[in-house]
């Protein structure tokens, strides 16, 4: 009886677990997106924390032509839409958790013809973030972007 107490407190603490907290750096030579966007990010830092049973999500890039742009958003991980606040190209998500290290979302315009959706894995080490995106881009062509990440290491 013991045991089975054990393996479902277990089950109830590795369920809760995100592993995708943290602060994570593109590593824009092993990114892509096609169709190529006219003013690509050369820099981009993804900064994900708890929030009271939910996830706030804030991205801050660097664009090629110097101007910065930052957006974020605060979501539960059921699968409801939530509002992103600072993105052009779209302004709700919906997410899921599938476990610790997977995740699913889908973001889109309010009357728009973007629409996409994300596979977001953290790797085994915890140290890379890999997010597949597809869908369509807000001209109405089919997008596909490869975005990796690293962990950023907190110095003490």
């Amino acid at each position: 009886m013991r045991l089975l107490g054990s393996a479902l407190l277990f089950a109830l603490v590795a369920f809760g677990a995100d592993n995708s907290l943290g602060t994570w750096i593109l590593d824009v030579s092993k990114s892509s997106t096609t169709p190529i966007p006219k003013n690509p990010a050369k820099a981009q830092t993804n900064v994900r924390e708890a929030i009271g049973g939910s996830v706030k999500v804030t991205i801050t890039e660097e664009l090629a032509d110097g101007k910065t742009n930052r957006s974020s958003a605060v979501y539960k991980y059921d699968g409801q839409p939530a509002e992103i606040v600072g993105f052009p190209t779209y302004d709700r998500v919906a997410a899921k958790q599938i476990d610790a290290n997977h995740f699913v979302n889908e973001r889109w315009k309010e009357g728009g013809q973007f629409r996409v959706k994300s596979e977001i894995t953290i790797s085994d080490d915890g140290r890379t973030m890999t997010i597949t995106t597809t869908g369509t881009n807000a001209t109405g062509e089919p997008l596909k972007v490869l975005q990796v990440y690293h962990k950023q290491e907190h110095q003490p």
